[in-house]
């Protein structure tokens, strides 16, 4: 079994997840709002997430909401190139994607962890 197929579970728990910054490009529009803002940058990224992932991820029941933080720290445990497929060949960013998917990961995590404590 090839190594990205291992991760198929995760993969697909975070291509949900990501979606829901996906789904809300539609328009000419909402492409330029999204693109204005830098996967890079923690307050970018913390602000896109608190408008298109946060509902969703807290509308989720807490068996799902640990599934997908399991399925994060698994990937970040994963070879770095595991993680850098995810982006580049299954799931798209509308904003400024960013430089170094594995930390990027780790601010999602952080993210995540902040909406289940407030």
């Amino acid at each position: 079994m090839k190594r990205k197929e291992i991760y198929s579970k995760e993969y697909l728990l975070l291509w949900n997840l990501m979606m829901s910054l996906e789904s809300n490009v539609v328009t000419n529009e909402e492409a330029d709002f999204m693109f204005s803002f830098n996967m890079n940058n923690k307050e970018d990224a913390t602000k896109l997430f608190n408008l298109y992932v946060k509902d969703y991820f807290l509308s989720l029941n807490k068996e799902k909401q640990d599934e997908i933080l399991c399925a994060i720290n698994k990937l970040l445990l994963a070879e770095r190139n595991i993680v850098d497929y995810f982006f580049e060949c299954e799931f798209g960013f509308a904003a400024k994607e960013p430089d170094d998917t594995q930390e990027f990961l780790k601010l999602v995590k952080e993210i995540l962890n902040l909406y289940l404590r407030t």
